[in-house]
């Protein structure tokens, strides 16, 4: 699921996912996106992993998955979705649980 819940924010909340053990958050380039923070959540008894981008209000952004990874793109409302990628991230699957 992903929304913005005000004109500079993106979230992707993703259920039953984790974040691979090495990952990190991936560094910020260019001008369209400020920050980047994952983190995993406990909501409900529900894991979910969300992803908050902080970016330039007013973009587009597209979201695809890359393998095992999310590949999330910003680019001014005018231009296609695909002209600055600015990142990707790798999550791995929860492991089922009483394994």
């Amino acid at each position: 699921t992903s929304y913005e819940p005000r004109p500079n924010l993106l979230i992707v909340e993703m259920p039953n996912v984790r974040l691979a053990d090495d990952f990190a958050a991936p560094t910020v380039a260019g001008s369209l996106v400020q920050s980047v923070r994952a983190e995993e959540l406990d909501e409900l008894g529900k894991k979910i992993t969300r992803l908050s981008v902080e970016h330039q209000p007013g973009l587009k952004y597209e979201l695809r998955s890359v393998g095992r990874g999310l590949a999330v793109a910003f680019a001014p409302s005018e231009a296609p979705a695909r002209a600055e990628p600015t990142l990707t991230a790798e999550a791995a699957p929860e492991a089922p649980a009483g394994g």
